[in-house]
């Protein structure tokens, strides 16, 4: 997951939480504002039913008395017989009296309390709790208060009234604010996301300008530096930090390549004059066998060391920058020239030039003729009995393929293949006098052309490298096959 989305997602998750813990504390806030309004309604009910009880004839009030009550509370009034009045039974007693309003009872239905509310009436006079309306099933929160026995009629009559409201207003504004606040946090929570994530883009614009800079910054181009933003923040000073890196770089790889250049230029005079020498004393001298072997040695790691130092400078050359001469060029006459080069080392190997004869581009033929025969050398040291060499146009760019049926190269090297110094078979290549040098000067010399080199092995098949050039003018093919030893 990229900086970009984890910041997203952290500033995101903290505007969540945020909004969350707001609507939290504003739901709890509004329930517990709600439930207060609701005791005060409910204190108040209480309060004037009590003052329309005592207001009234022996505890009997009538419609008239409750004209004034609180129509948002619901009001019951219930007289039992005293001499019936036997606790844990009270649903059972009969009432000989029972005054209600019917305009303050929901659908004229009774208030219903539990026989446990009754059993605490009865023992402390008052009960506050729960009920429902007989009717709906509507909960309420009830209020029971039972008066002193009165004397009437020869009867010893209890009088109890019941005040009870609803939680059905509450519970509805309630669960709005519940699915109002929901769709808000979602709402919010979206437009958190969005917000967070292009933020965190122009926030990290800045370094994604310097990673851009610093990934177009190689060993050939270290002149150039990664943008300073001038904002003098963390960003700036990571961009005066690579820049300040690059200079040092920069100034140790030249420091390395003027001495490999300097180094080069002074030994491939001595190391010819070595391999000279030694060849005069073994056409001159009339060595004996002995002296004879030594002297070819001297010879022949002379010619190596002297590859080698060409290479070297070939490389010096190209880190310098070095351009590439470029003139109408007949791929298939270089391929020719290095058919005829390599051809008295080719032994038993079959070398075919396959294409197209008059197929021409802008080139520096010296360079192009140093990449295919850098590529025939690899694959007669790999072992090849057959060598194709293939000269193609494709849209408006020259092929130059390079087949071979040798060994193959593991999946592994490929990607490794065009590194300086590096090879594949380290004792293979030493006994052949590889150093690991040549494709790296072949891709040095293909990217000069603007061109791209591509390679494709399989271990026990072969292997070829696919060499392609910008063309620069159209000629008429003309296919031909050659095949020589």
């Amino acid at each position: 997951m990229t900086l970009r989305w984890r910041l997203t997602l952290l500033y995101s998750g903290l505007s969540g939480v945020l909004l969350a813990l707001t609507f939290i504390l504003t739901y709890i806030g509004v329930q517990n504002t709600l439930r207060g309004a609701f005791e005060n309604d409910l204190l108040n009910a209480r309060k004037q039913a009590i003052e329309i009880m005592q207001g009234s004839t022996n505890y009997i009030p009538t419609a008239e008395n409750w004209n004034g009550f609180s129509r948002d509370a619901y009001g019951q009034v219930v007289q039992y017989n005293a001499s019936s009045f036997v606790a844990n039974e009270f649903l059972q007693l009969s009432q000989p009296t029972s005054s209600r309003n019917s305009n303050l009872v929901f659908k004229d239905a009774d208030i219903v309390v539990s026989p446990e509310a009754w059993q605490q009436v009865e023992r402390r006079g008052e009960y506050r709790g729960n009920g429902f309306l007989s009717a709906s099933k509507e909960p309420v929160q009830v209020w029971v208060i039972r008066f002193e026995t009165i004397q009437t009629g020869g009867l010893s009559i209890i009088p109890i009234i019941l005040v009870a409201k609803s939680f059905t207003d509450i519970n509805n504004v309630l669960e709005t604010l519940q699915r109002a606040l929901f769709f808000v946090a979602l709402i919010g929570i979206i437009v958190a996301g969005f917000a967070s994530y292009f933020a965190a883009k122009s926030a990290l614009s800045p370094i994604t300008s310097v990673r851009d800079a610093a990934a177009a910054i190689g060993g050939r181009n270290l002149n150039l530096r990664v943008p300073e933003q001038g904002t003098r923040d963390e960003v700036d000073d990571l961009a005066k930090t690579l820049n300040a890196m690059l200079e040092r770089l920069e100034s140790s790889f030249e420091t390395q390549r003027r001495f490999t250049a300097d180094a080069s230029h002074e030994l491939r005079t001595p190391v010819t004059a070595i391999a000279g020498h030694a060849s005069y004393l073994i056409r001159r001298t009339n060595p004996n066998e002995t002296q004879k072997e030594s002297l070819e040695a001297i010879t022949n790691l002379s010619t190596r060391l002297g590859r080698l130092i060409g290479d070297l400078l070939d490389l010096a050359r190209a880190d310098a920058g070095f351009g590439v001469e470029h003139a109408p060029t007949n791929l298939m006459s270089l391929a020719e020239d290095v058919h005829l080069e390599v051809v008295a080392i080719a032994g038993n190997t079959e070398i075919e030039l396959l294409g197209d004869s008059s197929l021409k581009a802008q080139l520096d033929p010296n360079r192009v003729r140093q990449v295919i025969r850098n590529l025939v050398q690899n694959a007669l040291k790999a072992g090849s009995s057959q060598i194709t060499v293939e000269i193609a146009k494709e849209d408006n760019l020259a092929r130059v393929s390079v087949q071979d049926n040798g060994s193959g190269i593991a999946a592994e090297h490929l990607s490794k293949l065009f590194d300086r110094f590096y090879r594949v078979d380290t004792s293979r290549d030493r006994a052949a006098g590889g150093s690991g040098l040549g494709l790296s000067i072949v891709k040095w010399i293909v990217e000069a052309h603007n061109g791209s080199i591509a390679v494709s092995s399989e271990i026990g098949v072969g292997t070829r490298f696919d060499v392609r050039f910008p063309i620069g003018e159209n000629i008429v093919p003309s296919i031909i096959s050659q095949t020589n030893k």
